[in-house]
């Protein structure tokens, strides 16, 4: 049983992959009718607040695996740009409460993580999203609940379904990484 986090500060998300992946993510809103996805939904503004409710809502959800001692989270990319301070602070406090929760944690590049998924290191979250869809056709369902309005003319690389394809993809490469040794 293996562990993604793609952890960003609107909405990070993450997979338990076994034999029917398992999927948590915070966002906004809650998403109660989707099988297999925990949301915690976000209500707090302040940037330390909510960086450690997420945090400890993700490690919540993560004690319902008991076999789970590594997890493995998106590693920085070091060409963003924007709220670059933020994303580190959001990110070191969840590696920090995790420690204290006695996780490994395994940090692998984006590039890593788009190249296995996709076969191009620089895939953008379309394709990320769209290789997501295709491994795992049961998200394919969870479009029209995420974007009720939106559809059927939205892009399909969103926030959370992106940042969930994300997730699956880490989650999927630990294992792939695991069965390779």
């Amino acid at each position: 049983m293996m562990v993604g986090i793609d952890y960003s500060m609107q909405a990070p998300a993450a997979c338990v992959f076994s034999d029917t992946p398992q999927f948590w993510c915070a966002h906004q809103r809650s998403f109660p009718s989707l099988p297999s996805l925990t949301t915690t939904k976000i209500s707090l503004t302040e940037v330390v607040p909510r960086a450690e409710m997420m945090a400890q809502a993700l490690i919540q959800w993560l004690r319902n695996f008991p076999d789970v001692r590594t997890v493995y989270i998106e590693d920085y990319a070091y060409n963003a740009t924007g709220r670059v301070f933020h994303i580190g602070e959001h990110a070191g406090i969840l590696k920090y409460l995790l420690w204290l929760s006695r996780y490994d944690i395994v940090a692998v590049p984006p590039t890593v993580v788009k190249k296995f998924a996709t076969g191009k290191g620089n895939a953008d979250k379309n394709r990320m999203t769209s290789a997501f869809l295709k491994d795992y056709p049961t998200a394919q369902r969870w479009h029209a609940t995420f974007f009720p309005r939106t559809a059927a003319t939205a892009s399909i690389a969103k926030s959370p379904l992106s940042d969930l394809a994300d997730a699956y993809w880490i989650a999927k490469y630990a294992q792939h990484t695991l069965t390779k040794k």
